[in-house]
């Protein structure tokens, strides 16, 4: 237990008491130190970490910029989902800086020549050749010559981050990974 309270104290000197209660069952790797959440994922998306509160984040550490307040897991949607004002900056920063090195988005530009293509959340990919709905499109970004051209993307600002269908974000693993770590660099406590 001791080695445990030191780990919570390493991640953050102001954590309150309840988020003790919250560190590990899971391994998570974080920027400041390895520790194990012990936050329940969000059925259906195992990108999302439920902690206090309705809380809702992309990262299982206690610390870590929030996604948002969820009022209904089971129904979710724009309503029920309420967006932490500082999580979509962030969320499009992070995907604007890492978008050209995301294999499964540097791979479909290859087959787009010279054009514009959608970045978008991967909770309802749409069928090959076919374009997202608007409200499934994080952005857009410039290809040529099959490679999408650095610092291009450019945020849709019709983007929805919960629907009633398919539920909050979902990025790729590539993009995941990286908009964790900027969470959980971007401390709200």
């Amino acid at each position: 237990m001791s080695s445990l309270l030191s780990t919570s104290r390493a991640v953050s000197r102001h954590q309150s008491s309840f988020f003790l209660n919250l560190l590990p069952t899971q391994t998570v790797a974080c920027t400041q130190k390895r520790f194990k959440s012990k936050a329940p994922r969000l059925e259906g998306n195992d990108q999302i970490y439920l902690l206090s509160e309705n809380v809702v984040s992309m990262s299982g550490m206690p610390t870590a910029l929030s996604m948002g307040v969820l009022t209904d897991t089971k129904n979710i949607s724009e309503s029920t989902f309420t967006p932490n004002p500082r999580f979509p900056p962030i969320m499009h920063a992070t995907i604007a800086k890492y978008v050209e090195e995301d294999p499964t988005f540097t791979s479909l530009a290859s087959m787009y020549g010279n054009d514009f293509m959608a970045i978008y959340d991967q909770r309802s990919p749409p069928p090959y050749g076919r374009t997202p709905e608007v409200e499934d499109i994080l952005g857009m970004v410039k290809v040529q010559n099959g490679v999408i051209v650095p610092r291009s993307y450019e945020k849709n600002n019709m983007y929805r981050f919960a629907t009633p269908v398919y539920g909050l974000t979902r990025l790729t693993h590539f993009l995941f990974l990286r908009v964790k770590e900027a969470c959980e660099k971007a401390h709200e406590w």
